[in-house]
Parts: structure tokens; sequence; C-alpha cells
């Protein structure tokens, strides 16, 4: 559905859980590319209770892998800043599917229908079993703008007589 989503080995997330946080300077990231990555604190990273394991809106680390032996899976699906991750994938030198789409604006009411899909595919095609419902954290929810929409002055401006909807 053209939300980037992330899985992790949830066996291998300390603390089986993840956080959203700033890094701490001096952290370090091997991401799934095999680099080890350099953390400052301006840089967002998903953390399980110890480190970071992955970097927001980038990409993921070895440590929390998806491989063969994985029997449970934690689905991450968020939306960041596009500023934030445009920040952070330049700093790094990083140019992903997931930091482009990002960095042009992912739809931030999309996140739970595409977990929510993502879950339904693993259970349909791997097998999988869905255990919870997903935990959606969103402390600022997104009020969309009404614009007005002024039918005589569309036709004052373009000279186009347009007929409203109903």
């Amino acid at each position: 559905v053209g939300q980037p989503l992330h899985a992790f080995d949830f066996q291998r997330l300390s603390g089986q859980r993840i956080v959203v946080r700033r890094a701490t300077r001096g952290e370090k990231l091997r991401t799934l590319d095999g680099v080890d990555r350099e953390l400052t604190e301006e840089m967002l990273v998903i953390a399980d209770a110890d480190k970071p394991v992955a970097l927001a809106g980038i990409m993921g680390g070895e440590d929390s892998e998806i491989s063969a032996a994985t029997t449970d899976v934690l689905i991450e699906s968020a939306y960041f800043d596009p500023n934030s991750v445009r920040r952070t994938a330049r700093r790094l030198g990083m140019d992903t599917e997931a930091s482009r789409r990002f960095e042009r604006g992912a739809d931030r009411e999309n996140v739970l229908r595409a977990q929510a899909r993502c879950v339904e595919l693993i259970c349909e095609l791997a097998g999988g079993v869905a255990t919870e419902d997903a935990i959606d954290v969103y402390p600022q929810p997104f009020i969309p703008q009404t614009v007005e929409f002024r039918t005589a002055r569309v036709k004052e401006l373009t000279s186009l007589d347009v007929k409203p909807e109903n």
C-alpha cells in the first residue's frame, strides 16, 4: 500500500519491545547493509530496551534482522517527519526506498491500515498467527484543513462554469 514497514525478530529485541527516541552521542548501529553507523543525538532511532535497532524511516539493524530461525515477528509501521528522515539519511550517506518515501511525505493516516494488511498477508501466505492488535501511539493526531470552495470565484477567475457535485 506504499507505506514503509519494518519487521523485527521479536525474540532478538531486548525487553521484547521497541521505543522511538533520539540517539545518544556515540551510539552505533550496524544496519542491514552491514555498515557500522555512528549516530548523533539529532538522529531518530527505533530502539529496544538497551540499544538502537533501526534508523527511523531509513533502515533496520542487523541485530534484530529476520532470519530462517525467526518465529516471532514485530511489525513496525509509523509516520516519520520528512525533514528528520532527510537530515539523517544525508548525514549518513544513505538513500533507501523507505527514506525516499518518507522524505516525499508518506500518508500518516495509512499507518495502521498498512500494518494490518502486512499482518494479514503474513498469516495468509506464511501461515503466521496474529497474536495482538496494533499498539497505536499517535500523540498529536493530524487535523485536516478545510478549504472553502466558491464556485462564483472560480468563474470570476477562470471564466469556467463549475457546478458542485452533491
